[in-house]
């Protein structure tokens, strides 16, 4: 298993699962934190607001509760992406909130060119001191299709970027293609 700031990849038994970062529970659990107060509120001033402002608690008791949970299904039996070698095929979960929930997007082994580690290390994100490291797939009608995002400080660039593309090369090993490495 690799960790990263944004994602953690999991490989296993013919199976890759890019899951969503640690980071996203905490939100969620936050927005739980968020739903519980507006709760508190609605209980105990139930009785001396005005219909207007209960109504507005009401409304934002259920947005921040149902983010919170869609977001903690999410950050733990969520997936970004599934690389599956069984049935050699990759399955983007896209739906409500990427749950998965809804539609998938899949793309057969077959029809996969090669595996791309893109560093955008563009002059005018220097000022930032950040830059952004993709693996992108790139299918037989050059549509890249994105895996892996991550942005990390200039200073760590040469470190993670190793890791990353050791990532990419497991990839490309279990999906059976090429990896090439491009920059901007």
């Amino acid at each position: 298993m690799y960790s990263l700031k944004n994602s953690r990849i999991i490989n296993e038994n013919n199976l890759i699962i890019i899951k969503p970062e640690k980071k996203s529970l905490y939100i969620a659990f936050f927005q739980s934190m968020l739903a519980a107060i507006f709760f508190w509120v609605l209980v105990q001033f139930s009785d001396t607001l005005n219909f207007f402002f209960l109504t507005i608690v009401f409304l934002l008791l259920l947005f921040f509760g149902g983010l919170a949970v869609l977001g903690m299904i999410y950050s733990i039996w969520g997936s970004k992406a599934i690389i599956n070698c069984n049935i050699k095929k990759i399955i983007w979960q896209q739906g409500l909130f990427g749950l998965g929930i809804g539609t998938e997007k899949v793309l057969n082994f077959n029809k996969i060119q090669n595996i791309e580690v893109f560093i955008d290390s563009d002059q005018r994100y220097n000022r930032h001191n950040f830059v952004l490291i993709e693996i992108n797939v790139i299918d037989s009608a050059n549509n890249k299709k994105n895996i892996i995002s991550e942005f990390i400080q200039m200073s760590q660039l040469e470190k993670f970027s190793m890791q990353i593309h050791h990532i990419a090369d497991e990839i490309a090993i279990a999906i059976g293609c090429k990896m090439i490495s491009e920059k901007s």
